[in-house]
């Protein structure tokens, strides 16, 4: 498993959006299962996995059985609003920031029904077997950079980041939080 090394210092949340006025499993061709009931609203955790079965879908024309909730990637934040206001999908998922920076008839025409816990945005990982003093001098590079203004300059190309800083906690206890935020698969608790 790689390690872990820094994050950016921005955080994240997820914003799980729906066409306004609309039914959350209205779409025929919808990747949200036909006959799901629409989910409460939630601040973060799982709201689905005790009663949906989640699985990845090819395409939009997959069929989602009973019991399920399909999802696609889109490619881009762009693709996920426009699925979502073409009513394609029922639903679809976008950072907060990606939320912010729509205009104001975009977000006029959706809803957020779910807003995730906050989390960074980027992260920097190694191989595992990256000699020492390699790993050492990128991560001081890495928490400098925002103290030159070259550095500044390249952090801002990136995501508008500011900074990056080490991972409250550390790369375990952030493990354990991704773990219990999505209840990621294969993971141990």
């Amino acid at each position: 498993m790689a390690q872990t090394l820094e994050r950016r210092h921005e955080r994240v949340s997820g914003c799980h959006l729906h066409e306004q006025g609309k039914p959350h499993h209205s779409s025929r061709r919808s990747t949200w299962q036909e006959n799901a009931p629409p989910p409460a609203p939630v601040r973060s955790g799982r709201p689905f996995e005790k009663r949906f079965r989640v699985a990845e879908k090819p395409d939009l024309s997959a069929k989602v059985s009973g019991g399920e909730i399909g999802y696609i990637f889109a490619g881009s934040e762009k693709n996920v609003v426009k699925l979502v206001r073409e009513e394609k999908v029922a639903a679809g998922a976008i950072s907060n920031d990606d939320y912010a920076s729509l205009d104001e008839t975009s977000k006029a025409r959706l809803s957020v029904f779910v807003e995730s816990g906050s989390v960074p945005r980027h992260l920097v990982s190694v191989r595992r077997n990256l000699p020492e003093a390699v790993i050492k001098r990128l991560k001081e590079i890495l928490l400098s950079m925002h103290q030159e203004d070259e550095g500044q300059k390249i952090l801002r190309q990136t995501d508008g980041t500011t900074k990056f800083d080490t991972l409250p906690g550390g790369e375990e206890a952030f493990r354990r939080k991704m773990n219990d935020l999505y209840h990621l698969r294969g993971e141990k608790k």
